[in-house]
């Protein structure tokens, strides 16, 4: 009986820490990511940039761009996506899998 509470305790204890470590995970802010823009699709509202992970391993991403995405030139005033074109260094900033903001990289 006394095993069985141990052992019944210990799962309890470790699935409670790893709940724990995945909210910790999923709220960490990771920063804005470099990346390089190979596609603006102003109509289409998509923004094709190439990344590295942080894994190291470069990939190429689609992005929606949403009413709620902040564009902004690199002084960090409000744009439209027009002022972005293929080969611009950029900065993007995730929250949840979606972009939120981009910002030209310094010039």
């Amino acid at each position: 009986m006394l095993r069985t509470s141990l052992y019944s305790a210990l799962a309890l204890l470790f699935f409670a820490v790893c709940v724990m470590q995945a909210d910790a995970q999923k709220d960490k802010d990771a920063g804005p990511t470099k990346a390089t823009i190979t596609k603006v699709d102003p109509k289409g509202k998509t923004l094709t940039v190439k990344m590295t992970t942080p894994e190291g391993k470069e990939v190429e991403k689609t992005f929606d761009l949403t009413a709620d995405v902040k564009f902004l030139d690199a002084t960090g005033k409000a744009g439209t996506i027009d002022i972005f074109k293929t080969g611009d260094e950029v900065l993007l900033t995730q929250k949840d899998g979606k972009l939120t903001e981009v910002r030209q990289g310094k010039k």
